[in-house]
């Protein structure tokens, strides 16, 4: 992969990958374009529950699609009102999102409720909950689904919104469709966030955001260099409704290539059909949160291994929550031997606010690992390498970000730029940053046009919330500025203190954990002082179906709480130095989320708090 200085003087900090810049300056022309230029060459590919291809859509086929949709939305909505959409799958999804960039409309994909929408207050499920607090912040004007009659959508708005079936097409000509083209400033779609710090909050997404970041992620996927962009092929399980499953489509169909989609729930229950549809479609890149890949390594059995071939699997993408170092070293050692290259792996960094991508791209030098020394990035918030082995921690590289980004790392007391090797908030600012919030100028502000102290320029920024360091030219993200927790003067990161209790004992849930504060009388939530002076440190773990099963009939349940809890108690303090106080096991799936897997921790304090946690009881 060819890469490009990012200033006139070349140092090895400074190298950036080469970008191309797309043919278009919003995305209804880059599909008009491929629908005149590609109109057979295959842009979609939907895979059933089985695996098995159930549709394909080539470049005409969905133009076709998008059109037939658009006249249809002529007539109820017009440009700049907010269309829902809410599809159980992505077949008729990219045809309905590109539906309504032909008609104007803003686009907010959102999860169908696994149970129907609640009417109040109280709410069915995670899904609903969101769906309905997303309702209430944009108010749609309509909304577009396929085949979900059994969740009365129509009925949840009491009639007054109309709820369309989009796989019924009008069989409009493509001639009706106006040609309508927007504005590159013009907002394409609301991408909420995931909801694991807040309340989802509606990111406004221009034309000109999804261009740029498009075009970031083909550079740092290195999409100019094939000779056929029909080898640009992504093979995603994520959803269609989160910033990085919609990448997963949106980027191959700005290139020209191909996107071959399944279910969560199909990976879910059996995740070798990710990576058979991988061999089968020679996929060139997937994404997955940290714990897809995990799960993998946990799932997919040795005579499966035998039958996959990912030779041509050049870009594993691992994002949307912290990446493990443990999680790399097991991925590649379970599938080198299925032609998995060691460089395809690529930890990367990215946030709904930033439409999806900030950085990710690698040098051949890069390491995927830092060893650095905890105390001194805990204490002295700097980063020092070669520690003694006894004060060592490892961080995971999240690579370069485009030479079209600015990125600096800021310290949160005086808003000034770190050091060098200073740890502090990731700010950044570029043509994929969003403007800001639907509907909320004081939080947009407060995040969105943030300016760094003494600072004349005019130049803003958006604050990440996002804590991590640069060393030699590389990003490295440790944790959330709202997840540190101070215990006898020092800090600590929840993430560090969850990825411990991961690895304290094999019955705990890979992914399944979460660290806080509980509050006591006359103590804040984020400080922890000598035992019995402050909050009590926590620990919350799913337990592994593996390991509850393995006690029928004549395990030892009681036996195995006490050595888990101790443990959990003796590996956080040996390595942190920290009283673990309660250690509280779940069942499998205990643990809130949202609806990309993310543990939602505020959530599950306050469950905890409140008594509402699925816990582990001996006679279970």
């Amino acid at each position: 992969m060819s890469v490009t200085p990012h200033a006139t003087d070349i140092h090895a900090e400074d190298i950036h990958p080469t970008a191309v810049p797309l043919p278009a300056q919003d995305l209804v022309e880059l599909l008009t374009r491929h629908a005149r230029t590609r109109p057979d060459h295959t842009a979609l590919v939907h895979l059933g529950p089985d695996g098995t291809e159930v549709a394909r859509l080539s470049y005409g086929q969905l133009h076709e699609e998008a059109c037939d949709l658009a006249v249809r939305l002529g007539g109820i909505a017009a440009p700049g009102e907010r269309a829902l959409l809410a599809y159980p799958d992505s077949r008729h999804f990219a045809s309905a999102l590109f539906g309504c960039l032909y008609a104007g409309l803003v686009a907010v994909p959102v999860p169908l409720p696994t149970v129907p929408l609640p009417t109040g207050p109280a709410s069915g499920g995670r899904a609903s909950a969101r769906t309905a607090s997303v309702i209430e912040d944009c108010a749609p004007e309509l909304v577009l689904t396929a085949g979900s009659e059994e969740y009365d959508l129509a009925g949840h708005f009491g009639g007054n919104v109309p709820v369309l079936d989009t796989s019924q097409r009008l069989g409009a000509p493509v001639g009706r469709w106006q040609g309508y083209r927007p504005s590159p400033d013009d907002v394409a779609l609301l991408q909420y966030t995931s909801g694991s710090t807040s309340v989802p909050r509606g990111v406004r997404l221009t034309h000109r955001n999804f261009i740029g970041n498009l075009t970031d992620i083909l550079a740092a996927q290195g999409v100019g260099e094939l000779a056929d962009p029909a080898h640009f092929v992504t093979v995603s399980w994520l959803p269609h409704f989160h910033d990085m499953g919609l990448a997963q489509i949106l980027a191959p169909l700005s290139a020209g290539g191909s996107s071959v989609q399944m279910s969560p729930t199909a990976f879910l229950r059996k995740p070798a059909a990710w990576l058979r549809a991988i061999t089968r479609y020679r996929g060139y890149s997937a994404s997955a949160p940290n714990f897809g890949y995990d799960r993998c390594v946990d799932r997919v059995t040795d005579a499966e291994k035998a039958e996959l071939d990912l030779t041509h699997w050049r870009v594993a993408l691992n994002g949307a929550e912290p990446v493990r170092p443990g999680t790399l070293a097991r991925f590649l050692a379970a599938f080198e031997p299925c032609g998995l290259a060691p460089a395809a792996l690529s930890p990367s960094y990215g946030l709904a606010e930033s439409t999806v991508y900030v950085s990710g791209f690698r040098a051949p030098w890069d390491p995927l690992t830092l060893t650095v020394s905890a105390r001194a990035a805990d204490e002295d918030k700097r980063v020092v390498t070669d520690p003694d082995p006894a004060d060592a921690r490892v961080y995971v590289g999240c690579g370069r970000w485009p030479g079209s980004t600015r990125l600096v790392v800021v310290d949160p007391s005086t808003g000034g730029e770190c050091p060098a090797d200073g740890i502090g908030e990731i700010w950044i600012r570029g043509a994929g940053v969003s403007g800001g919030y639907w509907r909320q100028d004081e939080a947009s502000g407060d995040k969105f046009r943030a300016t760094l102290a003494g600072d004349t320029s005019g130049e803003t920024f958006l604050r990440t919330g996002d804590l991590g360091f640069v060393h030699e030219g590389q990003l490295f993200v440790i944790g959330r500025r709202d997840s540190v927790m101070v215990v006898n003067g020092r800090n600590h990161h929840a993430e560090d203190i969850e990825q411990t209790v991961t690895a304290s004992h094999p019955a705990v849930a890979v992914g399944g954990t979460a660290a806080f504060l509980a509050e006591t009388e006359g103590a804040g939530p984020e400080r922890a002082g000598p035992e019995g002076t402050g909050p009590a440190v926590v620990v919350v773990a799913e337990l592994r179906r593996e390991a509850l099963a393995a006690l029928s009939p004549a395990g030892d349940p009681a036996g195995l709480r006490a050595e888990v809890t101790a443990a959990v108690q003796a590996k956080v303090f040996a390595e942190h130095q920290v009283a673990v106080t309660r250690v509280e096991l779940l069942l499998p799936g205990g643990l809130p989320r949202t609806t990309s897997g993310k543990v939602q921790r505020a959530v599950c304090h306050r469950m905890w708090r409140d008594g509402g946690l699925r816990r582990w009881r001996c006679e279970e």
